[in-house]
């Protein structure tokens, strides 16, 4: 699995845009493609409640923003840096979240 981070503290600098277009492109590709929106203005969930099209699959989510970020960022998951903590419980229930939309998409 390839992970692409997208991740700035200004405002306006394009990240949700190019996250968007590069997901669009991989899904393209018929790669297997989910893009997580971790904004709080959630404007890539938007986009994709918008789209007629399934893929890319968006997950938008903002339980413990900070650790998923630090985890992608890090190669690390909350799973494996505190097994028993909220944001693992969370971030096992988001992968169950994508694998099931991702095999939903394989179903059709």
């Amino acid at each position: 699995m390839n992970v692409i981070s997208i991740i700035s503290q200004k405002g306006g600098a394009g990240k949700t845009t190019l996250a968007v277009h590069l997901a669009t492109y991989f899904a393209q590709l018929q790669l297997n493609t989910v893009l997580v929106d971790l904004d709080p203005q959630a404007s890539a969930s938007e986009w994709s409640d918008r789209r007629a099209a399934d893929t890319p699959v968006v997950i938008s989510t903002h339980a413990q923003r900070t650790i998923f970020a630090r985890s992608l960022l890090y190669g690390k998951t909350a799973m494996e840096a505190e097994p028993k903590s909220k944001a693992a419980t969370e971030l096992r229930a988001l992968a169950a979240s994508v694998t099931h939309k991702l095999s939903s998409l394989g179903e059709q």
